[in-house]
């Protein structure tokens, strides 16, 4: 990812990421949000993992994540927004990962 761009994201989402155990995860509103901000800087989405979190505890949940590294996905904002409406699970999180510009 371009060092401004992601700069620039890192800005603008500084203060709705939740860092748990070294990952930058985001409600789902802000995940779908983060997403098309995405879309319009051209970075690549790779993928979302989804987590239950607890005050001791960040479980991933396997069946809330997916993989949009294969070259099928044509960037991953569409498979990624999709994949995330249809859960709209407002207790989970969700860490969106993304690819070079």
């Amino acid at each position: 990812m371009s060092t401004d761009v992601n700069a620039e994201l890192e800005a603008e989402f500084q203060n709705r990421f939740l860092n748990r155990a070294g990952i930058q995860m985001l409600n789902i509103t802000d995940a779908l949000l983060y997403i098309r901000r995405c879309e319009e800087f051209g970075i690549p989405i790779l993928g979302i993992d989804g987590f239950i979190i607890a005050p001791n505890k960040t479980q991933p949940m396997m069946e809330h994540s997916i993989d949009l590294s294969s070259p099928g996905f044509g960037g991953g904002h569409r498979s990624a927004i999709n994949f995330l409406t249809q859960r709209s699970r407002n207790d989970f999180f969700y860490e969106v990962i993304t690819g070079d510009v």
